[in-house]
């Protein structure tokens, strides 16, 4: 532990590096050596307690260089801080819940068009084996539209149709299950 009560960077740098180490030498031939020549580490979480564990992946193995990537975990997961780390979909789930609050039209619009802007799809769309996504997809998929449902209204009874039928279109763009939500009126 350093003076502030969490494991010392250089700890988990040390972990890292030695995971990597350990998945690259049963590589090797016979009489060939492997050492460290960079090293890049990012620090998302300080830990406090608990256990620790490396996953190691060997990306690449040319003939005098091989890449390889860590994770050090914390009891099981990544943990990411939020003061560091910057994930879309949690700017995402900040967005609609502000917009779900908003009162004023113009405030409404920019934070519907700002969750426009970081929805880029359903969630983890390319994965689609993986039951546990379908409820966040879903979750986000559902808030986009109720957001944009009061834009897309809003424009409508104020008499920009064509606004609304560009907004929707967009939308359906970024994700094809995305039901149309401009009416014919």
């Amino acid at each position: 532990m350093n003076p502030n009560g969490v494991v010392h960077g250089a700890v988990l740098f040390a972990l890292a590096d030695t995971g990597m180490g350990s998945a690259l030498v049963p590589t090797l031939a016979p009489g060939e050596s492997c050492a460290t020549i960079e090293i890049k580490i990012n620090y998302f979480k300080p830990v406090r307690e608990g256990a620790l564990s490396c996953e190691t992946m060997l990306v690449n193995r040319g003939k005098s260089i091989a890449n390889l990537e860590s994770r050090v975990l914390h009891e099981g997961k990544l943990s990411l801080d939020r003061r560091y780390c910057w994930v879309d979909a949690w700017a995402f789930e900040a967005a609609a819940q502000r917009a779900e609050a908003a009162a004023e039209p113009a405030a409404l619009e920019a934070l519907a068009e700002r969750m426009l802007a970081l929805y880029r799809g359903p969630f983890m769309a390319g994965d689609v084996d993986e039951p546990w996504y379908e409820p966040p997809r879903d979750r986000m998929r559902a808030r986009l539209a109720r957001a944009m449902g009061r834009v897309l209204r809003h424009w409508q009874e104020s008499g920009q149709r064509e606004r609304a039928l560009a907004c929707d279109q967009a939308c359906r763009e970024a994700d094809p299950g995305f039901n149309s939500l401009v009416t014919d009126r």
